[in-house]
């Protein structure tokens, strides 16, 4: 025997279909929310502390450092301080010292061989 569905039915069963979404779209809703609470708890958590002193103490400046030692600093003294990769090096000494720097960087090799920068000292401007 066949049951005739009435828009009583329909009705309730729209009903019925609306209140779970809502509840599962709560759900959802307040899953995301503990899950960005957790993840920002643990962003925090694992983020190493920053000097208050700024850019004092970043590989940058320690390579600038270097550079302005009398005797200067090969590519493979840089690699071994920063970490860097020695074609790293390089793209720092060409784009960041020499073009947005503007520093003089001169090359010199020394009578062992190794190649090693210093950043020239600038000549006062006569008066």
């Amino acid at each position: 025997m066949a049951r005739i569905i009435t828009t009583a039915d329909v009705t309730e069963a729209e009903a019925s279909i609306a209140e779970s979404q809502a509840s599962s779209a709560h759900a959802v809703k307040a899953h995301h929310v503990k899950r960005a609470q957790r993840r920002s708890v643990s962003r925090k958590a694992s983020r190493p502390k920053k000097e208050q002193s700024g850019s004092t103490g970043t590989k940058q400046n320690l390579v600038l450092q270097m550079l302005r030692r009398q005797s200067g600093a090969s590519i493979d003294d840089i690699v071994d301080k920063t970490g860097w990769q020695p074609h790293s090096v390089r793209g720092f000494l060409s784009g960041v010292v020499r073009r947005k720097l503007n520093l003089p960087l001169v090359p010199e090799v020394g009578k062992d061989g190794v190649r090693r920068y210093h950043v020239a000292s600038l000549k006062p401007a006569k008066a």
